[in-house]
């Protein structure tokens, strides 16, 4: 999930040649849904700089859609340093944090590393 088009582009295809299925989304709201009324995935990549919820707000939310089906690996992702306050904030709040990859080969190895 991220509101940035061409790196959720991006992240669809590398995962989907690695033959992952794959659901995007550009809102927080409507990935929401999505979970609501199908099966979890295993792993969600959420966009920890999204504005249009905050990401307390989604937490609760997303806790509220598991409900007591088994938990999905949750990784949030930014732009800001790995080692940063926020970083250490987002691992807090979703389990796992992910520095946003500056380069096509460095996305690839990092998704690919999430995904094993």
């Amino acid at each position: 999930m991220d509101d940035d088009l061409p790196l959720l582009e991006i992240y669809s295809k590398i995962l989907a040649g690695e033959n992952y299925q794959v659901f995007t989304s550009r809102s927080r709201s409507d990935a929401l849904e999505w979970l609501e009324s199908h099966p979890l995935p295993d792993i969600v990549l959420l966009d920890c700089r999204m504005h249009e919820m905050p990401n307390e707000d989604f937490k609760a939310a997303l806790d509220k859609v598991i409900g007591n089906r088994e938990r999905p690996r949750i990784v949030g992702f930014s732009s800001f340093d790995a080692s940063s306050p926020f970083a250490k904030e987002m691992r807090s709040l979703f389990g796992e944090f992910m520095e946003k990859p500056s380069g096509l080969e460095e996305m690839v190895a990092s998704i690919k590393q999430l995904c094993s």
